[in-house]
């Protein structure tokens, strides 16, 4: 997971990208921690790896959504 399998959630509104809706509490996105779920259990990267185009999390361990979102 998160290396070469991804998985997306299908509704009626369309494909959603798993994590991208991962841990929403009271309709607020924590999205904090889904970069450290992503970085450790690698269930949920598929939002991260494609908002923002990279996979970075396989190597760093510092990354964010609301932060550093590439290694640099």
């Amino acid at each position: 997971m998160g290396k070469d399998v991804f998985g997306f959630w299908f509704s009626d509104d369309g494909v959603i990208p798993k994590g991208a809706m991962a841990f929403e509490t009271n309709g607020v996105r924590d999205r904090d921690k889904f970069s450290q779920t992503c970085s450790t259990s690698g269930g949920n990267c598929t939002a991260w790896v494609i908002y923002n185009d990279n996979m970075d999390y396989l190597t760093c361990d510092d990354l964010s959504w609301s932060g550093k979102r590439k290694c640099d």
